[in-house]
């Protein structure tokens, strides 16, 4: 029989989607089993929502158009293939659930693998079909970011970090979700630099139609009370001194390591401390991540405190012992 889908929901050829979906609100609504008891009422509301199904997605429609009345016996499938259960699915996700997406609800059904199956006169299978191969480019949500924050001691030594996040998953029937916690274990390798970049692919939200976003962590160092690290993995230790400290040299300094099991030494022996001196402790900074056995350096500097002002007694000192 040949079937016409703009007749069934009572359209023109040129009817928008906006058109198709206003009509299908419509008719749903007065042929729905709840509200009408008419014997032939079902079977009019399926009837409705597989004109609905097959015009409001492009690809379906173009098919639709140009096969014309050839279409059912060629290309999908007969009013009893949208049974009651499926329809009210339908029925629920056009009155109910907001489709935020242009393609709206048929392409929501490819997704599910329920898109519009072939069927075949001669034998009158009227069953699904496995899904047809879209034209629509599948889209991935865009990453998100989440800040992974380690010390420098679980640098040093490499750490794993689980880290607890909370996602949408689909339910079976691709139509409803649910909200479930997950674990992920995070390897950090030692010496990671800050801004390394730990993906987990697809562990973003379920959404019909959309492949979940990828969860990329990035390393952040914590801050910490003694250190900071460079680009190449030195430890810098900065000590603050007064000016005559600096002018003296004559002071020896205590530094520590950062597995805090022995300290380091400097005397600068009589020499000016100046600004900007650095003073090298080889292999005591953090591991370089992809050289085995190779370290980083521990770095000493010295922030020096200058006086605001002297008074003309010291000025005079000052002149006689610096000139």
């Amino acid at each position: 029989m040949a079937i016409d889908y703009y007749k069934v929901l009572n359209i023109s050829r040129q009817a928008s989607v906006e058109e198709i979906k206003k009509m299908y609100r419509q008719l749903a609504l007065k042929y729905h089993p709840d509200r009408n008891s008419n014997p032939g009422a079902s079977i009019k509301f399926n009837e409705i929502t597989e004109a609905y199904v097959v015009l409001s997605n492009e690809i379906s429609r173009e098919e639709f158009d140009r096969n014309g009345t050839n279409y059912t016996s060629n290309s999908t499938f007969s009013f009893s293939a949208i049974n009651k259960d499926l329809a009210q699915k339908i029925f629920t996700q056009v009155f109910v659930t907001t489709c935020n997406r242009k393609s709206d609800l048929i392409d929501d059904l490819i997704d599910l693998g329920m898109k519009v199956g072939k069927r075949r006169a001669s034998t009158g299978d009227t069953t699904f079909k496995p899904p047809l191969p879209s034209k629509r480019q599948i889209i991935q949500d865009p990453p998100i970011y989440k800040d992974l924050r380690v010390t420098l001691e679980e640098i040093k030594s490499g750490c794993t970090k689980k880290m607890k996040i909370t996602k949408t998953v689909l339910n079976p029937d691709h139509i409803t979700s649910r909200k479930v916690e997950k674990i992920l274990k995070i390897d950090v390798k030692p010496g990671s630099k800050e801004g390394t970049t730990i993906t987990f692919p697809k562990e973003g939200d379920e959404k019909r139609g959309v492949i979940p976003a990828d969860i990329v962590f990035v390393l952040k160092d914590n801050p910490h009370e003694l250190y900071q690290r460079d680009l190449d993995n030195n430890l810098i230790y900065t000590i603050k001194i007064n000016l005559r400290r600096a002018l003296i040299g004559d002071t020896t300094y205590e530094i520590p390591t950062l597995s805090g099991d022995r300290k380091l030494h400097f005397n600068s022996g009589g020499r000016v401390i100046k600004p900007k001196f650095t003073k090298t402790f080889p292999g005591e900074g953090l591991p370089h991540p992809e050289q085995d056995g190779k370290f980083g350096n521990l770095l000493l500097t010295f922030d020096i405190i200058f006086p605001d002002q002297f008074n003309s007694e010291q000025k005079d000192l000052l002149k006689t012992v610096l000139s």
